[in-house]
């Protein structure tokens, strides 16, 4: 964006004149396009501004319009907003101080930000309040509706829908454009184990869902009656942690605390052949490679295995590393790595091919429950036990910006659309959070 100079003789052209000279090229004088000039202009503190007096005027100018709009500015913007108010605060009279903590605490109290519930007052008002705003500002929706931890959230094909899983043996579907539950809640079927569903995903032509749950079994249901399809899928005899379905949508893979990873016939419903025996523990998630031929499992026993879908067999040695349990798999869209997250703090990466490490990240909290990778393969999405989402540089390793923050409890689930526009979260704080990408890559 063009950056819009107040003026070059600050002393002659006050901040009502820059004003006016903004909205002369935008009439709409509440626009988002006026807000964007403004926030361009307002942390530009050099000899082409006016001083920090004016400069608050014109901020007060165009609060109303800031206030509508802040929500859509990209994270750079926000940023320079955070920078000026910041400013404000340390070096503004106590007038200027006030107008910079009244924004601060409205936007912090309409949109239900977590810190808002500790401040209270322009006092209370601090510069890490400022960066919250900054950081949550990517979440467009907070989905409630469980009353459990949601153990697995996961995308339709077009990217417009989301199924959830929870520990409330519901499941449930949502809008992604509107964060509006759609239809009526799916149940499971209770049992002596509890039937909380711990794993679903959308077949490939987005008309049925399949659920993993505690009492051992996989079932696959109707997306818009909520109505069992057939029989269940029985055979494991732990409760099922994992479930995929192949690129073909020709047939599913499960893996379960009976540490076994079995593939099962979508058509029929019957287990493909014996179980795939390797893990010495409970196996967490399950993967499959975009050309279907490999299957990927993490274990509490600390390994990663893959499996060839064709033989059935596990090709090489366990790939090991972690030295906790392996609670979530992932492999890139293009084919090349395979991502990993664990109890042990880290996120390792693999080479596909080679089936050796090829990187690791040290995540700053202990616990990485769930990984996934965006469409273009270049970035790597985390959930951990802080309550955060961080997003990493696949390649380098590196983490992108500051962490997503909004959840109040361990994020357990993480997924991403195909257009890499929006992330979804599932939490043990019992919500679902929608975010945007933008800003961020």
């Amino acid at each position: 964006m063009k950056r819009f100079l107040v003026g070059e003789d600050p002393a002659k052209m006050g901040a009502m004149r820059a004003l006016k000279e903004i909205q002369e090229k935008y009439p709409d004088v509440g626009s988002k396009a006026v807000c964007e000039e403004m926030l361009e202009v307002l942390p530009v503190a050099d000899e082409s501004t006016p001083n920090l007096d004016a400069r608050v005027r014109l901020f007060s100018s165009t609060t109303g319009a800031l206030k509508h709009h802040w929500p859509k500015m990209t994270r750079e913007l926000l940023g320079k907003l955070t920078d000026f108010l910041t400013e404000v605060r340390k070096k503004g009279s106590e007038d200027n101080r006030k107008v910079a903590d009244d924004f601060i605490l409205y936007v912090f109290k309409e949109t239900g930000s977590s810190t808002s519930e500790q401040v209270s007052t322009s006092e209370q008002v601090s510069e890490t309040c400022l960066r919250d705003m900054v950081e949550e500002v990517n979440c467009l929706f907070e989905l409630q509706g469980h009353t459990d931890r949601v153990r697995e959230v996961a995308l339709s094909p077009e990217g417009k829908r989301i199924v959830s899983g929870s520990d409330d043996t519901t499941i449930r579907t949502w809008d992604v454009g509107t964060g509006e539950q759609l239809g009526e809640l799916l149940r499971g079927d209770r049992n002596v184990l509890g039937s909380g569903v711990t794993s679903v995903a959308f077949m490939c032509d987005g008309k049925q869902i399949v659920s993993g749950a505690e009492d051992c079994t996989i079932r696959i249901r109707d997306t818009e009656t909520g109505l069992q399809v057939g029989e269940p899928l029985v055979g494991h005899t732990g409760l099922v942690d994992s479930v995929r379905v192949s690129p073909d949508g020709t047939w599913l893979v499960s893996g379960a605390g009976d540490r076994t990873v079995r593939i099962w016939d979508a058509e029929t419903r019957e287990q493909v052949g014996e179980p795939l025996r390797g893990h010495t523990d409970e196996i967490w998630s399950v993967a499959i490679s975009p050309d279907g031929k490999r299957i990927i499992s993490g274990s509490n026993d600390e390994t990663l295995r893959i499996w060839d879908v064709e033989s059935r067999v596990q090709l090489g040695e366990p790939l090991r590393g972690h030295t906790d349990p392996v609670f979530s798999v992932a492999i890139s869209p293009d084919g090349q790595w395979v991502v990993s997250g664990s109890l042990d703090g880290t996120i390792q990466i693999w080479d596909a091919q080679k089936r050796e490490q090829a990187g690791k990240i040290q995540n700053p909290s202990r616990g990485v429950l769930t990984v996934t990778i965006s469409p273009d393969s270049k970035h790597i999405i985390s959930g951990s036990f802080d309550d955060t989402i961080r997003i990493w540089d696949l390649k380098t390793g590196e983490q992108i910006g500051e962490p997503l923050r909004g959840h109040t409890n361990t994020v357990w689930s993480i997924a991403i659309s195909p257009d890499g526009k929006r992330i979804v979260s599932g939490s043990m704080d019992n919500t679902i959070r929608i975010w945007s990408t933008e800003g961020i890559f």
